[in-house]
């Protein structure tokens, strides 16, 4: 008697709910803590060689290579949350940004290098540098992409799709 082959039962996977892989939610939660490859590998038992491989894969898919670009796409996107700041009851007092930091905040959250950022607003490098700087000292930030988690983490910052902003004017 022959046996009878039977054909495997293909397993159907959950519908992926992001465009990052886990491992790669996981990098870019740290990224925006303002962690370097080396903290994050230490954190994520990871080696930073590989830190840094699953940030350009993530680059490639976002079109950004900066990480405060690609921490504000992933808020953009809802592969991050706002996170509640500070314990329950206690008020902070609230940060007052001036309209062009908001302007430079925004492009900086959206990938935008220095020199990008300068032509966009038609300012100075030195000027975008000190605009930075103070935004970076005022919410206590490590780096630019710690500085987008926290701005938008106390709702000094929303980002809006490129696409829902165009009309909405």
């Amino acid at each position: 008697m022959m046996p009878t082959l039977v054909r495997p039962r293909t397993v159907k996977r959950a519908p992926r709910r992001s465009w990052l892989t886990p491992p790669e939610i996981a990098v870019v939660d740290l990224v925006a803590d303002g962690l370097t490859n080396q903290e994050i590998g230490a954190r994520l038992f990871l080696s930073p060689r590989t830190v840094q491989t699953h940030l350009q894969n993530i680059g490639r898919r976002s079109g950004c290579t900066l990480r405060e670009g690609i921490a504000g796409r992933a808020y953009l996107t809802g592969v991050l949350r706002q996170r509640p700041v500070g314990p329950a009851g206690l008020e902070a007092e609230p940060v007052r940004l001036t309209a062009r930091q908001h302007q430079v905040l925004s492009l900086v959250a959206r990938g935008f290098s220095t020199e990008e950022i300068c032509a966009e607003l038609d300012i100075s490098v030195d000027t975008v540098k000190t605009h930075v700087a103070r935004m970076l000292a005022t919410f206590g930030a490590r780096n630019r992409a710690h500085l987008v988690r926290l701005t938008i983490d106390a709702g000094e910052l929303r980002l809006v799709p490129a696409a829902a902003s165009d009309g909405a004017s």
